[in-house]
């Protein structure tokens, strides 16, 4: 099949919308809304929940009581948040500013497991020495802390009741230093103390902390003779609760520079790690697989500039030795890869963040240009690219603004003034956090609006974007 992977229809979220509305209005008595005049639809109507109707005087008796109001018309709430289940994020959001009934329908515990979420916040986590006895001078009586808080987008409340998540770490199996690996769909994962540690007997957690359910994840055991290292492991939480209750978790691991990539994967269902041993290898490679990259083709790019989970394969950037170049792979939850995608333009190590947005995969990259007759590269901004056709490997180029718009200076270097943290998954929206001046920052592709919401601890912590799933989970069993 030909196609554009992850592709709507321009207009097919008004249509929903417009189709929602029409339903609802026509529920409680109204009238249905006119077909759309144009695929814009940022000036939609917005639909009106049923009323109870006024109550009427008591007829005789003389008592100036009134009646109980007669039952609500129209669509019971189900069937409403039914309806609402197949709208897009972004209008259910629009529909909870309509009116208290609206926003409470939406917002009521039981519904909200049933609509889809949108990003809510960062899961900040910071690192400090503390020293015991003896002070800095006795190294070994140090440890390393990990302050843990969240940060809520402007007006909007954490879903997050602790985020320190001391309801693992009281686990008499859990380590206090728990390490927070990543995020996916409102799952965590946790190695349970470090990572190194990981390797040998301690294991991973998977958690949703909008359940407060989590489970326990064995150890993957060690892929060679000698102690993998966190530097050398490549870490993915892989779940999508709307189509399985069950996760998996994708090890990938590669020895040395440019060395030989293995790949361990862990089923909840089956409770088990598959290692992609050279039995297998063959059987693999022949469905697209790693036969470029097992002995030494790849390597694996650190720290990962962002991934992102569509149509159930997980995307992340490595850089092939074949096509010497910066590419982004694909891998299942059984550790199976298809095939590569090319990096826009020749963007490739100038590559920042990949992630996913209104179901299109995007890639946010440096500008660069030449200066004068030095030929010298300046990177003068960023550049926002949608991937238009999978099969092709065509990018769009959606958005592109300096770095004097952003930060006010004409250059910047990432990672040293600046980092992208994450793309909006439903709307155009990127989010920085600027090392020279402390701030967490959201920039508005449609509106150029820069926005400072946060001053962190510290400008050089991990900050994870959370997207909050509130769907019970028969797999989370909390115990080790």
């Amino acid at each position: 099949m030909g196609g554009r992977e992850g592709a709507r229809p321009h207009n097919l979220e008004a249509a929903i919308t417009l189709t929602t509305s029409s339903l609802l209005l026509i529920a409680s008595g109204g009238h249905p809304l006119a077909p759309p005049p144009s695929p814009s639809h940022s000036k939609l109507p917005l639909p009106t929940l049923p009323n109870r109707p006024p109550p009427q005087p008591r007829s005789g008796g003389g008592g100036s009581g009134t009646a109980a109001p007669a039952p609500a018309a129209g669509l019971p709430d189900d069937s409403i948040v039914d309806i609402l289940s197949r709208v897009p994020v972004r209008s259910i959001h629009r529909f909870k500013c309509v009116s208290k009934a609206w926003r409470d329908l939406i917002a009521n515990p039981l519904h909200r497991k049933r609509l889809p979420q949108t990003l809510e916040g960062f899961i900040c986590s910071d690192a400090e020495i503390r020293h015991g006895a003896g002070g800095a001078g006795a190294p070994w009586n140090s440890r390393r802390h990990v302050n843990r808080s969240f940060i809520s987008l402007p007006g909007r409340l954490s879903p997050l009741g602790d985020p320190s998540f001391s309801i693992l770490t009281k686990q008499p199996t859990v380590r206090n230093e728990i390490r927070l690996l990543g995020c996916c769909n409102g799952h965590l994962l946790f190695a349970n103390g470090r990572i190194s540690e990981a390797y040998g007997t301690l294991g991973y957690i998977v958690c949703n902390p909008a359940t407060k359910q989590w489970v326990g994840v064995p150890s993957a055991g060690r892929s060679c003779s000698h102690a993998v290292s966190e530097t050398e492991a490549t870490i993915f939480l892989i779940v999508d609760p709307a189509m399985s209750p069950h996760f998996h978790v994708v090890h990938i691991w590669q020895n040395g520079f440019m060395g030989e990539i293995e790949v361990r994967t862990y089923s909840s269902e089956t409770g088990v790690w598959t290692h992609r041993s050279d039995e297998d290898r063959q059987q693999w490679q022949e469905r697209g697989g790693w036969e470029e990259w097992v002995n030494g083709g790849a390597m694996i790019v650190r720290p990962m500039p962002g991934s992102a989970l569509l149509n159930g394969m997980l995307r992340f950037i490595i850089f092939d030795s074949q096509k010497n170049d910066y590419v982004i792979a694909a891998v299942d939850g059984e550790g199976k890869s298809c095939r590569s995608i090319c990096l826009p333009g020749n963007c490739g190590r100038f590559a920042l963040l990949i992630g996913q947005s209104q179901g299109r995969l995007h890639c946010v990259s440096e500008d660069v240009e030449m200066e004068g007759s030095s030929r010298l590269q300046r990177k003068s901004g960023l550049c926002v690219w949608v991937l238009e056709d999978y099969d092709t490997d065509e990018w769009v180029l959606k958005h592109k603004v300096s770095f004097l718009e952003l930060f006010g200076k004409r250059c910047c270097t990432d990672g040293y003034e600046y980092n992208v943290l994450a793309i909006h998954p439903d709307r155009d929206m990127l989010f920085f956090v600027q090392h020279f001046n402390n701030k967490l920052v959201s920039y508005d592709m449609d509106s150029k609006e820069l926005h400072a919401f946060h001053t962190p601890r510290s400008s050089h912590g991990l900050f994870t974007p959370y997207v909050p799933c509130f769907l019970d989970s028969s797999v989370l069993a909390n115990k080790y």
